[in-house]
């Protein structure tokens, strides 16, 4: 883990933004119609590794939500621009474990700050080489991302042009909008994910994709209270039918390192919304005035 971690800072120097409302989290979507930005986030970055050799999807991770999430807030609250939090001295992989995601082999984080949404980060990590790498590391399993608005951001913000957690300048900003984006994979942890995470779907047969390849021999799936279907030869890219009728759709997937689920046995789920009636539709922030804003990245 320590060798890892070396590298990770080495490799993976990144960014940060700002926002006053705090959209509800992944883990607590409700039947609103529309993606939060974490969500949406999610999805571009999906979208962003099947257009770019499409790359196995990243599974959203409540803990690397909670994480991200976090040091999005500390940063406008407490006006600096790091990865490492000058106050506490924290770095990304330890807020990552305090938020829960522990047992991770490899971990990165992206920040960025001034971009007011999704599509607007996404598009700028991308153009940058280092926060496109993490964005496309196939090293990575799952993703968490949090984002803060400040509305009264100042010209105080606090930044440093060196990876040693001491701010060498203090006049920067207002920024306004904070984002970051946290990665992980944990060797014990293999997630599903279907249709690459969108939100949602019109129509109840789905896509699934399923890590685990090297291990897993079976695989066996079911819908939220239903029964188990036959186990199965496993492979890492299946067509599944949703449960009938409208709303949040669970799909438990087991992973047997034994054939015909005699091995060791791994569990994992994932959610989608199902609107067979419905278009999904994206957030949109809008502002009463639109200022230009420098955009950060290390």
């Amino acid at each position: 883990m320590s060798r890892w971690r070396s590298l990770i800072i080495l490799i993976f120097p990144i960014l940060a933004l700002t926002l006053l409302h705090i959209p509800q989290t992944t883990a607590q979507l409700t039947s609103s119609g529309s993606p939060t930005y974490e969500q949406r986030l999610l999805e571009l970055v999906n979208q962003e590794r099947w257009l770019n050799g499409r790359l196995p999807p990243l599974k959203g991770s409540a803990s690397l939500e909670a994480a991200a999430e976090s040091h999005s807030n500390h940063m406008a609250l407490r006006n600096f621009l790091d990865h490492c939090n000058f106050d506490t001295g924290t770095s990304f992989w330890q807020r990552i474990e305090q938020a829960g995601y522990a047992g991770w082999a490899v971990t990165g984080e992206n920040i960025a700050a001034g971009h007011k949404t999704p599509e607007e980060v996404v598009a700028g990590w991308m153009q940058s080489k280092s926060h496109r790498s993490n964005i496309l590391s196939t090293d990575f399993w799952e993703v968490g991302s949090g984002y803060v608005y400040q509305a009264n951001d100042g010209k105080d913000v606090r930044q440093s042009s060196q990876p040693n957690c001491r701010a060498d300048s203090t006049a920067n900003g207002p920024y306004y909008h904070y984002w970051t984006q946290n990665f992980g994979r944990r060797s014990e942890v293999m997630p599903i994910i279907v249709n690459r995470e969108a939100y949602e779907t019109g129509r109840r047969q789905v896509a699934l994709y399923l890590y685990g390849q090297g291990w897993a021999q079976a695989v066996r799936l079911r819908n939220e209270n239903g029964f188990w279907a036959a186990w199965q030869p496993f492979t890492a890219e299946l067509t599944w039918t949703l449960s009938n009728g409208n709303g949040l759709k669970t799909v438990f997937v087991e992973l047997s390192s034994g054939v015909n689920g005699t091995g060791m046995i791994r569990s994992a789920n994932d959610t989608i919304w199902l609107r067979a009636l419905e278009t999904p539709t994206a957030v949109s922030a809008t502002f009463p005035h639109r200022v230009y804003l420098p955009m950060i990245r290390r």
